[in-house]
């Protein structure tokens, strides 16, 4: 292998559950089971929303509003975070990377995949093939959901978790699974009622080691890509959970007042609530500093590319100064303002982990004619996030 780039492999079998790649846009990796579920058309156990405690269909528990008033999830206003202790089933029982998929996450499994009804040991399922090789697959069962102590719609369709916020009272978001796929990823339902989760991971990351000073080695990909030239997500600094283009999220100071990102008055700490590449990747990914990127910039080379191995992005190369065949490359993805996409092809602004002020935060920008270093902005806006590996970790 060679020792200047390295995946990061994670077994395909990790803390007690297998994990799909349906060759999705993001690279998303879908595990081939409910929560609670020893395979794959088993429902698995049944949780109210941003509760982290499921509960079997036989067990007798009260899916009403009032148990649901006595639990944590009541208190669960914004997007579940990736490695949220508190509200986060995936993390809490399978452990990092796994999450909560997101409405657009459930949107792109049905966009990008060929999907039947199927029927495995009597139960059925809905049946989510890779596009490319049908062999390649997920099922996800019809398990209904529970409302009080009765189970609603087993075998005829299935209700699933989103980790997306609803700001509607007493509501979050499902995705409904039938013969028709994925087909309503943007539904509210009640927030004490007992749905599933099928649990989601980011894709393994390859990194490149540019020979800087530090040893820090930079991945290849932004969070939430599967290949250079993605876009991947947009976050907002200190927050974790990220939105991608054509989602809709709106960026602005309103909507980021009510995040947790807003809390913080200091540097984001390694590997912390804040740090949207280890809650991504794990340790040892990281936010970069403000240092390490000029550390990035001031000890490689660095030219503007118009056409990316002719893929027509855009964007700017960094490259080993003894061996420019060694590089990584940042495309221009341009930020969100609101819910308006800026300067889309022709800058980039990736967030780093220092702060400045109550509103600001420094990122890295590029545009064809230039690096930009040591500059800060609106914490609010979406930026693109580029983890680093530190082996010091």
């Amino acid at each position: 292998m060679n020792s200047l780039r390295r995946r990061i492999m994670i077994s395909k079998v990790a803390a007690g559950i297998d994990y799909v790649d349906l060759g999705l846009p993001s690279g998303l990796l879908w595990a081939t089971c409910n929560i609670g579920a020893d395979s794959p058309e088993k429902d698995g156990l049944y949780f109210s929303f941003a509760n982290v405690v499921g509960h079997t269909a036989d067990e007798g528990y009260v899916f009403d509003s009032t148990t649901y008033n006595n639990t944590t999830g009541k208190n669960a206003y914004l997007e579940i975070s990736l490695n949220d202790a508190t509200y986060n089933a995936a993390f809490v029982n399978l452990g990092s990377p796994w999450t909560i998929p997101l409405n657009n996450d459930f949107t792109e499994l049905n966009t990008n995949t060929d999907h039947e009804e199927v029927t495995v040991n009597g139960v059925v399922c809905c049946k989510f093939m890779k596009k490319t090789d049908h062999n390649i697959y997920i099922l996800i069962p019809y398990s209904g959901y529970i409302d009080d102590t009765t189970l609603d719609l087993h075998g005829e369709q299935g209700f699933y978790w989103s980790a997306s916020r609803c700001t509607t009272s007493g509501k979050a978001y499902y995705c409904q699974i039938d013969s028709s796929g994925a087909t309503i990823p943007n539904w509210y339902g009640n927030r004490y009622s007992g749905l599933p989760i099928r649990p989601v991971r980011y894709p393994d990351m390859e990194y490149v080691d540019l020979g800087l000073p530090s040893g820090i080695k930079w991945a290849t990909c932004n969070l939430g890509a599967s290949q250079p030239t993605d876009a991947g997500l947009y976050f907002s600094w200190g927050n974790v959970i990220g939105h991608r283009q054509g989602e809709g999220y709106n960026f602005n100071q309103t909507d980021y007042n009510s995040t947790p990102g807003k809390s913080l008055t200091a540097d984001i700490a390694v590997g912390g609530t804040y740090d949207a590449a280890c809650a991504c990747l794990g340790t040892p990914w990281r936010l970069p500093t403000n240092v390490e990127f000029k550390e990035l910039y001031d000890n490689t080379d660095s030219e503007w590319v118009s056409n990316y191995n002719s893929t027509g992005v855009a964007g700017r190369k960094f490259m080993k100064k003894s061996d420019h065949s060694v590089y990584i490359f940042f495309s221009a993805c341009g930020l969100y303002n609101g819910t308006s996409l800026y300067n889309e092809g022709t800058n980039g602004y990736y967030w780093s982990s220092t702060y400045n002020s109550s509103s600001n935060a420094y990122y890295l920008g590029f545009y064809s004619s230039g690096v930009l270093s040591n500059y800060y902005n609106n914490r609010y806006y979406g930026f693109s996030v580029r983890a680093v590996f530190d082996p010091s970790l």
